[in-house]
């Protein structure tokens, strides 16, 4: 679904200079899981696997950066 954000993102993305891992569930998975535990196990097991977190959620990157992971925001 295109959104105001949309062509920011796309540039984003196609920057080759970028590893971009996801999967379908990821967001929903991650959501969850931090929202469910936040134990420090899990937050030390993101923090190795992920740069960063790529939302426009406001309330989303709240979660993310304040268990110590960025949340980028293309613009």
């Amino acid at each position: 679904m295109a959104e105001k954000e949309s062509p920011s993102l796309l540039t984003w993305i196609r920057d080759e200079t970028r590893v971009l891992v996801s999967s379908d569930l990821a967001r929903t998975e991650l959501l969850r899981a931090v929202r469910r535990s936040g134990t420090a196990a899990l937050i030390t097991q993101a923090r190795t696997v992920l740069d960063a977190i790529v939302t426009y959620d406001d309330r989303m990157a709240e979660v993310i950066r304040a268990q110590g992971i960025s949340a980028i925001a293309p613009a």
